[in-house]
């Protein structure tokens, strides 16, 4: 009741739980070398591991709480994207990135230790020239759910297809493509 499992403790589970599976019974040997020693003790997976009958329902309720875990993790998304003319072959784009998992694409103390990676965001596509801002943004850290915004002012021709991609280490990478209309 301390804590900590005392040997005659854990031979105890294994008899009421395991029916004295998990421990070999400590038996005399003739080794060629060493003369008589004793074999027994904890078995492979006695102590440490499930024993291998008991493994099948062990690694299906780790891969449902695993499968859980990775379905909460970030993803990234462009869930927004407008291109606006303004004239002379100008046009605003207007880009909501967002975050589909439930959790941040940065933990906290990264944040504070100042080593947070920022979600980023760039724009491009052959004959697309960007007049504001630079070409790639960033968006800093989306906590699970989120969004952000970005804005590039843009000269492109009619037809030409403009690229954004968003992409975080560990939210994964986001892209969209518009095709840009006559003015």
């Amino acid at each position: 009741g301390d804590g900590r499992i005392e040997q005659h403790e854990a031979l105890a589970w294994d008899d009421e739980h395991q029916d004295g599976r998990g421990f070999k019974e400590w038996e005399p040997f003739e080794h060629p070398q060493l003369g008589t020693v004793e074999i027994g003790g904890w078995r492979k997976f006695g102590q440490n591991n499930p024993l291998p009958e008991d493994l099948p329902r062990e690694v299906e309720r780790n891969v449902d709480f695993v499968l859980m875990q990775a379905a909460h993790t970030p993803q990234l998304e462009i869930a927004e994207a407008t291109l606006t003319a303004l004239g002379g072959g100008v046009h605003r784009l207007e880009v909501e990135v967002g975050n589909l998992g439930f959790a941040p694409t940065e933990l906290a103390i990264r944040r504070q230790l100042g080593r947070a990676v920022p979600v980023r965001v760039a724009v491009g596509g052959e004959g697309v020239e960007v007049l504001s801002s630079e070409a790639e943004i960033d968006l800093g850290t989306l906590v699970g759910h989120d969004t952000a915004e970005a804005e590039w002012v843009l000269r492109a021709a009619s037809g030409a297809t403009v690229r954004i991609e968003a992409s975080h280490p560990k939210a994964g990478r986001a892209e969209h493509t518009l095709t840009v209309a006559s003015d």
